[in-house]
């Protein structure tokens, strides 16, 4: 039988919906799937400040005129980490406190 993982604390993410000055939509194809700009928000890091840096390091590009759209709390299922990096963040999270934000 497997510890309690309500205590578990939430991942605190963040992910950008943004279309740049040529229309294009900011995101990867990975896998037939797109991927948008974001990833974790840093210890005592504003989620404005985390998606801005994540956008630039994941695109190069500076967003200017943001806005956040929602935030999304969810809970991971047992079954739910596919990679090593993400069976690790299994072990320390229980799921995302996820914010979005657009342009």
């Amino acid at each position: 039988m497997g510890r309690s993982r309500s205590n578990l604390p939430l991942r605190k993410n963040c992910e950008g919906h943004f279309i740049d000055k040529k229309k294009n939509i900011l995101a990867k194809n990975e896998n037939a799937l797109l991927v948008f700009p974001g990833g974790g928000i840093d210890d005592n890091e504003g989620v404005e400040k985390a998606i801005l840096r994540e956008t630039f390091e994941e695109t190069a590009t500076i967003i200017k005129n943001l806005k956040k759209v929602g935030r999304c709390k969810f809970l991971w299922g047992p079954h739910w980490a596919k990679s090593d990096k993400q069976r690790k963040r299994y072990q320390r999270y229980r799921g995302e406190d996820m914010y979005f934000f657009f342009r």
